[in-house]
């Protein structure tokens, strides 16, 4: 059975302050930020810790890990945000499959393809998407929305950027990433409080989890925002 990693053993490599210029990123450098961890995690997963050893996974993920704005600008070539392809017909969803490689863009299926007919009148074609974003909608719920009215729901807002930073996203993947590669259970709520916060309130570090899930839900989300 594993054992629980202990705060000891993250404050050998972790340092808060290596974290403090979050607070300033932009969506672009959120993104980044964000999808190198999620990479790495996917990669490791598909690939490296079937090779080789936990401190040898840990080091490749430590090496290149994206904390500060320069950081962030020596990644930033690797990382292109997500496209989205433009198609003209008359407004209908077709089969992403028939219109592009849909397992190399977006392997997780969550791609429509609509087909629009410029010439009809700019009311229908308005009515005609509100219908059929109203049909996605009940059944593809959004990672994430805002509140308020006038609130553009399927938007990642500076508000919602400063609650990430607030929430210490990025600092708790790369405690909870290496207690997974070193085949450790994470960090207890209460304890991971604790080392971010100064306090040992469970109900923080579980909400704090819950929205590091949240996020990366929302990651193609505010790729497509850049």
């Amino acid at each position: 059975m594993a054992s629980y990693c202990k705060e000891e053993e993250i404050l050998s490599w972790f340092s808060s302050k290596a974290y403090s210029e979050a607070q300033h990123f932009s969506d672009r450098e959120w993104f980044i930020a964000l999808r190198y961890r999620r990479d790495f995690d996917e990669f490791d997963e598909l690939l490296l810790k079937k090779s080789l050893l936990p401190e040898q996974r840990w080091k490749m993920f430590f090496a290149d890990l994206p904390c500060s704005k320069a950081d962030i600008s020596a990644l930033s070539s690797h990382f292109s945000q997500p496209s989205v392809a433009g198609f003209t017909e008359a407004l209908e969803e077709v089969e992403a499959t028939q219109v592009i490689n849909t397992s190399l863009l977006y392997p997780t299926g969550e791609m429509r393809v609509l087909v629009i007919n410029p010439n009809a009148p700019d009311k229908t074609l308005l009515t005609a998407f509100h219908q059929w974003l109203g049909s996605l909608r009940a059944e593809h719920q959004l990672p994430l929305k805002n509140r308020g009215r006038g609130k553009l729901k399927a938007h990642v807002s500076e508000n919602m950027l400063g609650e990430w930073w607030q929430k210490h996203i990025l600092e708790c993947f790369d405690i909870d990433l290496w207690a997974k590669i070193h085949g450790r259970n994470p960090l207890p709520h209460d304890k991971l409080c604790k080392l971010l916060m100064g306090g040992q309130d469970k109900d923080w570090g579980r909400a704090a989890r819950d929205k590091k899930k949240q996020v990366l839900g929302a990651l193609m989300m505010l790729g497509l925002q850049g």
